[in-house]
């Protein structure tokens, strides 16, 4: 029985889903400064346990985001490695 992983079939060159386009604007996604600073603010109050449940969900929520589009760009990286070999 086959198992798949979806990531690496989002970015297999032999059946793409995104194109080499796709991946280098993947790559290219930065977070705004105003939103990076709410975050450290954010992280500061998590070790301190003092974020309210409203910011202990914005902040869950972006480090849940913020993971994923880690995973996504670690694949778009390894996608364009396949299609350009040293």
């Amino acid at each position: 029985m086959k198992t798949s992983d979806p990531l690496s079939e989002l970015f297999d060159p032999a059946n793409p889903i995104f194109s080499e386009d796709g991946a280098r604007r993947l790559l290219a996604l930065s977070t705004d400064e105003e939103i990076l600073e709410r975050m450290d603010a954010l992280a500061e109050k998590c070790n301190e346990a003092t974020l309210t449940p409203e910011e202990h969900r914005e902040y869950e929520n972006w480090v849940r985001e913020s993971t994923f589009i880690s995973v996504l760009q670690a694949q778009a990286r390894l996608y364009l490695a396949r299609l350009s070999p040293a």
